[in-house]
């Protein structure tokens, strides 16, 4: 994976923001000053770091959880409660892009929809 996907990825910034940031010397990969953005990393061997923390990579993130009665299987709802607005600002930032899936499960059957790109 190059690098500046790698960093976009994980909503350092946007891809001129993260080209920027690597030709000023603040991102390091395996302590060395990374000076092309277009560097080739191994996401999940390679020590990555932006400006001095390191860089945890993390393709999917999955949330498990019961609903709650009264609360609707859907992103959005302008009636109801969503299982989306249950996830709380914190977990959703920590996130940033996501690709929220809902799966829905009754006796009969257990189903799932994508619910969208959507930027949280």
């Amino acid at each position: 994976m190059r690098l500046d996907r790698f960093l976009c990825e994980l909503n350092i910034g946007t891809r001129s923001q993260v080209k920027a940031f690597i030709r000023q010397g603040i991102v390091a990969v395996g302590g060395i000053p990374a000076k092309d953005p277009n560097q080739r990393i191994d996401e999940l061997s390679d020590r990555v770091t932006f400006r001095g923390t390191p860089l945890e990579y993390r393709r999917y993130v999955y949330y498990m959880m019961n609903k709650p009665e009264g609360v609707v299987s859907a992103t959005r709802d302008n009636v109801s409660r969503t299982v989306v607005s249950l996830l709380g600002n914190s977990m959703i930032e920590t996130v940033g892009v996501s690709c929220p899936v809902v799966w829905e499960r009754t006796p009969e059957r257990t189903s799932f929809r994508w619910a969208g790109w959507t930027r949280m």
